[in-house]
């Protein structure tokens, strides 16, 4: 479960950053580059922060962050597609926040999984802790 998070979280990270790059002039409100770094240095540390309930509930909150974040992410891009593409379909911008719309799209939909299976595995740990066999 836990390396099914990983590759979930490596791919939204990778969805947003190309997200970024595709629309190098636009400055994004949210999931900036120093949060992306933080996200990949939770990624790096999945497995070990899975060993301490410190830990553990450190990662959680990061990964809670992020998730909340790409969401107003998602949901600022579909306010500025809805305002910017409407008014001119045809133009190579509008196409480009249409792909970076179906982007982001993507990697809100990993980082939710991603949040669930973190809810998950703190049942599991929450589980073992009370002597109970996980689930």
């Amino acid at each position: 479960m836990a390396t099914e998070a990983r590759n979930n979280l490596i791919a939204a990270n990778q969805n947003i950053t190309s997200a970024q790059r595709y629309l190098a002039t636009i400055q994004f409100p949210y999931c900036k580059q120093e949060e992306m770094a933080t996200l990949t240095r939770a990624t790096n540390n999945i497995y070990t922060d899975m060993q301490t309930p410190e830990r553990h509930a450190h990662a959680a909150e990061c990964y809670s962050v992020t998730h909340k974040r790409a969401a107003a992410l998602l949901q600022w891009f579909d306010h500025v597609s809805i305002r910017n593409v409407s008014s001119n379909k045809a133009s190579r911008s509008g196409e480009k926040l249409l792909m970076l719309d179906r982007d982001v799209h993507c990697a809100t939909s990993t980082v939710m999984c991603m949040s669930a299976h973190v809810c998950a595995m703190e049942g599991i740990t929450t589980a073992k802790r009370a002597g109970h066999p996980a689930q």
